[in-house]
């Protein structure tokens, strides 16, 4: 791949995606054909954005499929493979394989590590590594390793009442981070702006290279870092919310 060329990793939704894992949000019904349509809006910002989207249903019988960021961890010339600790997501990561060699040299955990891509967060050198239900202590350890070879600095950060640190901390750039305070320990957090959300689920967008793509289930937290002078463009994934879904889950980028 030519260092200069953007490549987004998408997997289309599971037709089983009604039976996917919850955590903190009730169980709805979500309409296939509607989730399908804000999948392909996701897709097409992506690809407005300069990334080559390539698309895949090597998990079709998987409900948690489309939650490809998940499945691995992208650090410079490395991927580093990720291990669910949910048996329902375990069958996901080995298919991944040969794709992802594609772009990068192939990494493995530890026997005994427990890691969702989810809860790794890139803010410029450093990596901010949630300590949560899917994210283990020995996991944590495992990646400082591989991101300190790559010249990385890792953070333990805890993880209380959502599923992923990027559930309640993403990046505008790599000074600041928008985040709802009242799901992670701050105080783990090292020195960098901090803008809380208004809306409780608002913090998890996605920082493109033409601005902040964001849901549009959070309007005050959208016109909020707008105001801030991060450029928002908003889609509709509240079909796909119902899953617990996020911006940054929905994708594997390689830039």
């Amino acid at each position: 791949m030519s260092p200069m060329k953007r490549i987004a990793i998408t997997h289309s939704p599971s037709r089983l995606l009604n039976n996917c894992e919850l955590t903190f949000r009730q169980r709805e019904a979500i309409n296939p054909t509607r989730a399908n349509e804000q999948h392909l809006q996701y897709r097409q910002a992506l690809q407005d954005a300069g990334y080559e989207v390539r698309n895949f249903e090597i998990n079709s019988s998987c409900p948690d499929s489309v939650f490809v960021e998940d499945v691995a961890v992208v650090l410079g010339e490395f991927v580093l493979l990720a291990s669910s600790a949910v048996p329902s997501r375990q069958a996901e990561v080995e298919p991944w394989r040969s794709v992802l060699s594609e772009f990068a040299e192939i990494r493995e955990l530890a026997p005994d590590d427990l890691l969702d891509g989810g809860d790794v967060l890139k803010v410029g050198k450093q990596l901010l590594v949630g300590v949560s239900r899917r994210t283990n202590v020995n996991a944590v350890q495992t990646l400082k390793s591989l991101a300190n070879y790559v010249g990385f600095s890792v953070h333990p950060i805890s993880v209380g009442d959502c599923l992923h640190l990027k559930t309640a901390c993403t990046a505008l750039d790599d000074e600041t981070l928008l985040l709802n305070p009242a799901w992670i320990n701050t105080r783990q957090i090292p020195p960098l702006r901090k803008i809380p959300v208004v809306e409780a689920w608002a913090a998890n967008i996605l920082r493109l290279p033409t601005g902040i793509l964001a849901s549009r289930s959070h309007p005050q937290t959208n016109e909020m870092i707008d105001g801030a002078g991060y450029p928002v463009q908003a889609i509709s994934i509240n079909e796909l919310e119902k899953a617990e879904a996020g911006l940054t889950c929905m994708s594997l980028l390689f830039d």
